[in-house]
């Protein structure tokens, strides 16, 4: 048990160590970031997604699981800032699932925008040792449509 949380605990730093890479890159950049719907839902869904495949890649299927070390990587890297943002994308969200009003597909659109560049970055960094970026890129320019170009 206690080997399984030590394992736990070191993938949630190494996670926190580039989610703090890439959010202090953009803060040079773009001083004020994680303010806006769109930001806080892309954030939610991308440092979910970013999870996810670490710790499946380590056999930790468990949702609650992954909750628990965002909540510790995220208090890491912006105390108490980021891990709100997290709280605050995942409730715009699902308030956004019913809106028909732009403001409610632009939400929707941006979580699912950092669900699929979590899951991106997240394959690539856990299976291939490539730096993540597509976090940092979207806060500063709004989209990562170029990108992926």
């Amino acid at each position: 048990m206690f080997g399984k949380k030590r394992e736990y605990r070191k993938l949630s730093d190494r996670i926190g160590q580039e989610i703090h890479r890439q959010l202090r890159q953009a803060l040079k950049e773009k001083p004020s970031l994680l303010g806006t719907a769109s930001e806080m839902a892309f954030t939610a869904g991308y440092l979910k997604s970013f999870t996810l495949v670490g710790f499946s890649a380590i056999g930790c299927p468990d949702i609650d699981t992954h909750m628990e070390y965002i909540k510790h990587f995220c208090n890491g890297v912006l105390p108490s800032r980021l891990w709100d943002v997290v709280q605050r994308g995942e409730a715009l969200n699902s308030l956004s699932q019913d809106g028909e009003r732009e403001e409610f597909k632009r939400t929707r659109e941006s979580y699912a925008l950092g669900a699929e560049a979590g899951i991106s970055d997240g394959g690539e960094f856990f299976d291939n040792g490539v730096q993540p970026n597509k976090f940092g890129y979207f806060l500063i320019k709004g989209s990562i449509e170029s990108l992926n170009a």
